[in-house]
């Protein structure tokens, strides 16, 4: 049986790595883990019953993580230590490692690294038992470590003096190869080790499953050959060159990353640089009439008009010409149009992905599944018959109250909701009790009416902004419908204010 300790002062971070512990495959080696508030309830657990395991954090009350970690050095030398960490924490790092951690994990913890960790202390365990650390997982953990800083991670310059030290190609001039996506964990660990097979002398690999970083001295490494060797994996990478010192390294890697971003923009490409991405426009517009009128077919149209619909937002040229802000900001729309229709529906539709769109490895891959959740909304409201209709007329009628100042027509709605003229004539009544021209007339006099207790506004203003063209058709219809003219109603507003 494997015992772990978990310290930790947060009730909610200590209970989750207890529960993901317990999900670790048994094997032959069940897992036992207990739990401490401190790092001194972790020593009286020790004391109590000494684990094969520490899993502890760096600050506690009473006794911190590297306090615990010393004490555990000199009274039980055999229990394996991992560190787990918040990003202000690494200043602890080097520490850490000085004490024998045998891995450095950052919150939010990820499963997979934690396991990965806990399996090479059961490995350790099994090829020599009174091992208590090792060179190999000080290693990786000053890897780790590294790495963060590189990502943005808290100032340390004691590290980079060290790892400079370790690899001397990092005090020069470098490359910074960015590899993102690689697929899930296992294709990841795969990619981690034909790349380390192929990789030159100067040169050093981290990452973990959603990137890898390579580094290597500039000129040492032809990247494109490299990447070429592992053609068959998925993946997509971003080359920086000419990156001068460790202290280059954390811009270069920002570089690297906004660059990768733009991988849905270029389709089969391995290798993206800044000269790919300088061209695009950043200067753009969201065509949101056009991603409502998608919605608006919903229900309504064919499902071959709603695919080229969809594919026609889309479309390849027009989202090559941008950066990836505008391709982002319209998977987002149209997200916002989709998740305010299954609202109504109710269809099971999964949206949430639909403004993630850097969650998929190409935009076709997006697009497919888009299209599913949006034909799914499509049958839901075609299945519900009643809830369709519903649909196009709550729609027709916030495009009449958000236009009634314009010359609109029965043709002009019916034809921006999508549904056949006559259809829509009877459709519209049946639902809302009214034609559409009384609707319409309704939205303008009760308009007017609001005006016109406002003191020295003259009627014809009234009638020419609630929409009419005449005073004699605004006068005719106000009386047809209050029982009085607009200036006994405005009189009558007068006397009541008096």
């Amino acid at each position: 049986m494997l015992k772990v300790i978990v310290a930790d002062d947060m009730e909610m971070i200590r209970e989750g790595i207890r529960a993901m512990l317990e999900q670790l495959p048994a094997g032959e080696e069940p897992v036992e883990v207990r739990t401490a508030p401190s790092g001194a309830e972790a020593v009286r657990l020790m004391e109590r019953a000494p684990a094969d395991l520490l899993v502890t954090d760096i600050r506690m009350p009473d006794m911190d993580g590297i306090a615990l970690m010393e004490r555990c050095r000199r009274l039980w030398p055999q229990t394996a230590v991992i560190v787990v960490s918040g990003y202000d924490e690494f200043k602890y790092a080097q520490k850490a490692i000085e004490y024998g951690a045998r891995a450095y994990l950052l919150k939010p913890i990820d499963r997979a690294e934690l396991f990965r960790a806990v399996e090479q202390v059961r490995a350790d365990r099994l090829t020599d038992p009174e091992r208590g650390g090792g060179r190999a997982g000080t290693e990786k953990s000053r890897r780790a470590l590294f790495l963060h800083y590189i990502q943005g991670g808290g100032e340390n310059a004691e590290l980079c003096r060290l790892m400079a030290g370790r690899y001397p190609f990092l005090a020069g001039n470098c490359d910074l190869l960015l590899i993102g996506f690689p697929g899930g964990e296992a294709e990841a660990e795969t990619l981690r080790r034909r790349l380390t097979a192929r990789m030159p002398e100067n040169a050093l690999l981290m990452g973990s499953a959603k990137e890898l970083v390579l580094l290597a001295a500039a000129g040492c490494c032809d990247i494109e050959t490299l990447l070429t060797g592992i053609a068959d994996l998925k993946c997509t990478s971003a080359l920086v060159r000419g990156v001068r010192g460790t202290e280059g390294l954390r811009e270069a890697y920002r570089q690297a990353s906004d660059i990768l971003v733009h991988r849905l923009l270029y389709p089969g490409k391995r290798l993206l640089t800044a000269e790919d991405v300088s061209k695009l426009s950043t200067d753009f517009t969201i065509p949101h009439a056009e991603v409502e009128r998608l919605g608006d077919m919903v229900g309504i149209g064919s499902e071959s008009e709603l695919s080229r619909a969809l594919t026609g937002l889309f479309e390849r040229k027009k989202l090559a010409g941008y950066g990836i802000g505008y391709t982002l900001a319209l998977c987002d729309t149209l997200y916002r149009v989709l998740r305010k229709m299954e609202k109504k529906l109710h269809s099971g539709a999964e949206l949430e992905p639909v403004h993630m769109p850097l969650e998929f490895e190409t935009m076709r891959e997006y697009l497919l599944f888009a299209n599913d959740q949006l034909l799914r909304l499509h049958r839901a409201a075609r299945d519900q018959g009643s809830g369709r209709d519903s649909l196009a007329i709550d729609r027709a009628e916030a495009y009449i109250r958000a236009n009634y100042m314009r010359p609109i027509t029965l043709a002009v709605v019916s034809n921006e909701v999508s549904l056949n003229y006559a259809y829509f004539s009877n459709l519209f009544k049946k639902q809302t009790g009214r034609t559409f021209s009384e609707y319409l007339r309704d939205i303008r006099l009760d308009a007017a009416k609001k005006l016109l207790r406002q003191p020295d506004i003259r009627i014809s203003e009234v009638a020419e902004r609630v929409g009419y063209d005449s005073y004699k058709s605004f006068y005719r219809a106000f009386k047809d419908s209050a029982g009085m003219t607009p200036a006994e109603y405005q009189q009558k507003q007068y006397r009541r204010k008096d």
